[in-house]
């Protein structure tokens, strides 16, 4: 369900209300310059004007949180042979061969309780006979995997094994460099692909997609079917969207001045108040 609320961008009206007095708030995203980064490693550039990448984007409800980066590269990943080579965070396969069921790459100590995120890239070699790549962090339940080509992050949640593990099938020839594993908050909005990062603009502040591959994901446990989720969104007004799935990964690409999401669904009054603030925020 839709809801579209009008939005009087030149007499806002400041709000009583503010989201995190409202229950059930999981994720609040708005566009100022202290809670955006160009790059998403480390979090150690912020946007400080205009027309910058947005590679992370930080979730007001919660602390924000990210570990140094726990590989631990004076030791050897274990599994490999011939023809599989390993120095520090590369591992290379020259040529397609029989298959390796898992190269482990050790940590320097179990993660804690919470997400991770294992931040890799996936070369292909001349051999490379099609999708046979895959990674997955030790007795998580459920695995992930990928077998695209390319740079990604896969965010997970914590296991108690102090191993990365790595699958490479009989078709695979190329390069895999395991750039980072960090314990992370999962709701922050994060970009790891350069060409995928959205912008930010100004007049109104907002955080601008290109509506062809740009987008930030934030990872969440399963919320359940009856989430709302609030966007400011410029030109148009304030969007309600109610019953909304929530599970895993949430792409957001959408253009906006601000993203609220609720675990629940919220009463007509709730969806007055939150539209009041969002209003405001076209002024901000």
């Amino acid at each position: 369900m839709v809801i579209q609320a009008y939005v009087d961008q030149a007499s806002p009206i400041v709000p009583s209300v503010f989201p995190s007095q409202i229950p059930g708030l999981v994720h609040w995203r708005e566009p100022t310059l202290d809670s955006m980064y160009q790059d998403r490693a480390g979090a150690s550039t912020p946007v400080v004007a205009a027309t910058q990448p947005v590679g992370l984007h930080i979730d007001k409800s919660a602390p924000y949180y990210e570990s140094e980066d726990l590989v631990n590269e004076s030791a050897i990943w274990s599994g490999s042979s011939n023809p599989v080579t390993i120095s520090g965070r590369v591992c290379h396969v020259p040529y397609a061969h029989t298959g390796y069921p898992g190269l482990a790459v050790p940590l320097i100590r179990a993660p804690r309780p919470g997400w991770i995120e294992v931040d890799f890239e996936v070369i292909a070699g001349p051999d490379h006979g099609g999708s046979a790549m895959a990674a997955r962090l030790n007795t998580v339940n459920p695995s992930f995997g990928y077998s695209t080509i390319g740079r990604q992050a896969i965010v997970s949640p914590k296991s108690a094994s102090s191993n990365i593990s790595f699958t490479i099938y009989t078709h695979f020839s190329g390069t895999v460099i395991l750039h980072s594993v960090r314990e992370i908050s999962g709701g922050h909005a994060r970009q790891v692909t350069i060409t995928a990062r959205p912008r930010f603009a100004e007049n109104p502040s907002r955080i601008e997609f290109d509506g062809v591959d740009d987008a930030l994901i934030a990872t969440f446990p399963d919320l359940g079917a009856n989430c709302t989720i609030v966007r400011a969104i410029p030109g148009e007004g304030v969007q309600v969207l109610t019953d909304q799935t929530i599970s895993g990964d949430w792409i957001d690409d959408v253009t906006s001045c601000g993203v609220l999401i609720y675990s629940r669904k919220l009463t007509t009054r709730e969806i007055a108040r939150v539209t009041t603030y969002m209003n405001w925020r076209f002024t901000q």
